[in-house]
């Protein structure tokens, strides 16, 4: 039996539940504006130290009009659970109901031609979020490109996710 560091009851974990509890006076919406913006600047540290290279104000006021768009997000939904997505490209990501978000350590160029051979609708960010190494990313379905639904099924009784043309 292999045991981690940091596990269920140590002080790191119960730090990283408290900085993703929602702040008091917060909308929902401003809470995960706040967590998903810090996590994108700082690399998902807990410090709050900004990456070098990142504009916390740039990656914030892109983040608030992607959340005005993508719908719920899909908390459940994992790399190893999202098929019809091409392989890869989940990295620091996000997956909501209309849209989702990624950072992978790949060429841009590459990302946009993948992104581009299975047809969907997405944009690459033209200022780095995560690392200035990663090639950031949108990809848009459902309320947002009606071609591409995300759907849920049941698969060797766990969860399957897959993104599916209509």
């Amino acid at each position: 039996m292999h045991h981690r560091k940091g596990g269920r009851g140590s002080m790191t974990g119960k730090v990283l539940l408290q900085s993703f509890k929602r702040n008091k006076g917060m909308t929902s919406n401003e809470n995960m504006l706040k967590q998903i913006t810090d996590y994108y600047t700082t690399q998902g540290r807990l410090d709050g130290s900004v990456t070098e290279g990142i504009d916390p104000a740039e990656v914030g006021a892109f983040l608030k009009d992607f959340l005005e768009i993508s719908g719920p997000r899909k908390a459940k939904v994992l790399a190893g659970n999202f098929q019809g997505f091409p392989g890869g490209l989940l990295d620091h990501y996000f997956i909501f109901s209309n849209a989702l978000i990624s950072a992978p350590y790949l060429d841009k160029d590459q990302v946009k031609a993948v992104l581009h051979s299975f047809g969907f609708k997405f944009e690459m960010l033209d200022f780095p979020i995560w690392s200035t190494s990663a090639a950031g990313f949108v990809v848009y379905f459902g309320k947002n490109d009606l071609r591409y639904q995300l759907k849920r099924f049941v698969e060797n009784g766990s969860w399957t996710y897959r993104l599916m043309r209509r």
